[in-house]
């Protein structure tokens, strides 16, 4: 069975009935792909989307998925991505917390 890399730090939101993967840390380095998980097969999304990173939260609200910040290679980020099941869009909102890693979302 074909499925995600091997790979720590990473986030995941569910979205109607598959659970949504987004990066996190591998073998080789941060990861920014994109996986989906219908309960029986992992599907790589090939879609263009936030920059690759680790430590990341993701949370699932009003039928999408929310992403926030993270680590990447060179610094804390305090971006905010959302997918609709078929695309990300970076979202930029008047007020956000400031850039952090390793945090939770619910």
């Amino acid at each position: 069975m074909k499925g995600p890399s091997a790979r720590a730090y990473v986030a995941m939101a569910t979205i109607g009935a598959k659970a949504i993967l987004f990066g996190g840390w591998g073998s080789v380095g941060f990861l920014g792909d994109t996986w989906e998980w219908d309960g029986t097969t992992w599907t790589q999304r090939d879609v263009r989307g936030p920059p690759a990173r680790a430590y990341h939260a993701m949370a699932a609200t009003n039928g999408k998925v929310l992403l926030f910040g993270g680590q990447a290679a060179s610094s804390t980020l305090g971006d905010t991505w959302e997918w609709d099941g078929n695309v990300w869009t970076e979202k930029h909102p008047a007020t956000r917390p400031p850039a952090r890693w390793n945090h939770a979302m619910q």
